[in-house]
């Protein structure tokens, strides 16, 4: 499909969503469509979107504090490579309908890596997610989601706070155990007990 007719299906409502005060337009889209809009150059790293609950939706602009948390993260975890990848606001297929680009995520390492095919929900060995104006998206809407899909460890680096919000334990709709972490205090990865982050080394 050419470029012009992915534009045309995008841009044709499907449902609206009642606001207080009007109507607003939704767009529904399934995960292959919006891949293949991807691949097809249509939506690119600049359009900054994601696809939650089959609706593309813009992503919130990353100030200096969250691009310099994203980096912090990749400088602490890179002595773990190539044991794992790292993916720094990589494309993950999460489920059907649900398509992000998560700050940060540990993945498993896999025959052939991922040039292929783009990470699911069983390659990730934990999510982390810089939140400042995301941070109740991060919470109310990506969270549960996580969870359903089964996403072992998922930590929110609460840029307003200093502080790191660590869930595990997934239950289907959230996280059983949901730990926050401040300045000297510790907290090893799940799939990498041997390594220890001070929450105040993510933030420094």
């Amino acid at each position: 499909m050419a470029p012009l007719e992915w534009k045309t299906m995008i841009t044709r409502p499907r449902e609206s969503v009642t606001t207080g005060l009007e109507a607003l337009p939704r767009w529904r889209i399934d995960t292959q469509r919006y891949l293949r809009m991807v691949e097809a150059g249509v939506l690119g790293p600049e359009d900054r979107v994601e696809l939650i609950e089959g609706t593309i939706v813009p992503m919130s602009p990353a100030g200096p504090k969250h691009n310099h948390v994203v980096m912090r993260f990749t400088e602490l975890f890179a002595p773990a490579m190539p044991r794992i990848k790292v993916s720094v606001q990589g494309t993950l297929v999460l489920a059907e309908g649900q398509v992000f680009d998560p700050d940060f995520m540990l993945l498993r390492a896999r025959e052939g890596g991922y040039k292929d095919a783009l990470p699911t929900a069983a390659d990730v060995l934990l999510i982390v997610e810089a939140a400042d104006t995301s941070l109740a998206r991060d919470r109310q809407v990506k969270l549960p989601l996580y969870a359903a899909a089964g996403i072992a460890e998922y930590w929110i680096a609460d840029l307003e706070r200093d502080a790191l919000i660590v869930h595990r334990e997934p239950d289907g709709q959230g996280y059983g155990q949901v730990r926050t972490y401040r300045g000297d205090e510790a907290v090893s990865p799940l799939a990498l007990p041997e390594m220890s982050v001070r929450a105040g080394e993510v933030f420094a």
